[in-house]
């Protein structure tokens, strides 16, 4: 009876407030669960004014697609507001964002116009994705410096500039805001590297991307008001481990890890955040968490990471993001993660009857 009392005042929690959409990477054209739930929560059909912020002097690819998707398609208007460095503290693009009831921020950003400087940084920027995006879906994994350079120009220094604060604004009068999870926190933001490099080298806590594993010690946008490391392309590129390794170097205890075409919808992301999965039709994919607190420090040295509390939430599926406590239909914890980043085959269940 508890439960059942304590699931509906969830479920009311989660359906007012601010909304922010942590989407999991390579989102399709095509998932109409997560493309509505963004018009449904900025407004409606008709209603729905989305902004599409991206870090350029004008529209990018993915930007275009997500403009074509939401107007062609989903039946919202849609605009795009490029930022360049400049035009992150300029009121006039500040007031264009907040005429919106929902943004959605690419990472796809423009390349800088050559010169001579520009040339010379290009030379130590990571070559690890594909020049060409993929066909179909926006969120895809642009470069990781272009990750920094979203970041250095929306929150330069851990500070909002004025566009990062009307994007609050939008947040605070009931608006929808979306885009990669992996930016969207406050705590540490992981720019490149792979599993491997994380247990053989472990993080690197610069701005500097060009080492084989490094993150963003200052943190991303902090739209999510509380402190977990958040991960995206989770298990279609095995990143449990890193995100592990992450959370121990950077003293945070929690993480949250989004696969692919699959988004977090968190209600209230700046004070009492619930999240709720939303994947598309009959997928398995969905949101890991992860607690370390109660890894023993000599585990750690050894790389075998014991102890590690976690569970999976899969479509349609609530948990409380300041408790990590869930209601789910599928919600595990083990007490030992394997260190190749696969889940465990056994399992035992978080819930009571």
């Amino acid at each position: 009876m508890f439960s059942s009392i304590l699931t509906l005042v969830t479920f009311l929690s989660f359906t007012v407030g601010q909304n922010l959409v942590l989407i999991g990477g390579n989102l399709r054209d095509d998932n109409t669960q997560v493309w509505n739930k963004m018009v449904q929560l900025a407004g409606g059909q008709g209603v729905a004014r989305i902004g599409i912020i991206s870090v350029s002097n004008r529209n990018t690819i993915e930007g275009d697609r997500v403009i074509e998707n939401f107007v062609r398609v989903y039946g919202a208007k849609a605009v795009g507001i490029p930022v360049s460095q400049f035009g992150a503290n300029d009121p006039v693009v500040a007031n264009l964002v907040k005429e919106q009831t929902g943004i959605f921020i690419v990472e796809d950003s423009e390349d800088k116009s050559w010169n001579f400087w520009n040339w010379v940084t290009s030379l130590v920027r990571p070559t690890d994705v594909s020049v060409e995006p993929p066909t179909g879906m926006v969120c895809y994994e642009s470069a990781s410096y272009k990750r920094q350079q979203l970041i250095d120009t929306l929150r330069p220094s851990g500070q909002d500039s004025l566009v990062l604060t009307a994007i609050r604004t939008v947040l605070n009068k009931g608006g929808m805001v979306a885009g990669n999870a992996a930016f969207m926190g406050k705590s540490a933001v992981i720019l490149e590297g792979d599993s491997i490099s994380a247990l053989v080298s472990g993080t690197r806590f610069i701005s500097f991307p060009r080492m084989s594993y490094s993150i963003r010690k200052d943190g991303g946008l902090a739209l999510l008001n509380t402190d977990y490391v958040i991960e995206s392309h989770l298990s279609e590129k095995g990143r449990e481990v890193r995100l592990m390794r992450t959370l121990l170097e950077s003293d945070v205890s929690r993480g949250l890890g989004v696969d692919e075409n699959t988004a977090l919808v968190v209600n209230n992301p700046l004070s009492l955040p619930v999240g709720q999965v939303i994947t598309a039709p009959l997928a398995v994919t969905g949101v890991l968490y992860f607690d370390v607190s109660d890894i023993p420090t000599p585990s750690i040295t050894n790389a075998l990471y014991e102890n590690v509390t976690f569970s999976f939430f899969t479509v349609d599926d609530i948990f409380d993001l300041t408790s990590g406590l869930g209601f789910s239909n599928v919600c595990w914890r083990s007490r030992l993660l394997d260190t190749s980043g696969r889940r465990p085959q056994s399992r035992r269940s978080l819930l009571r009857p």
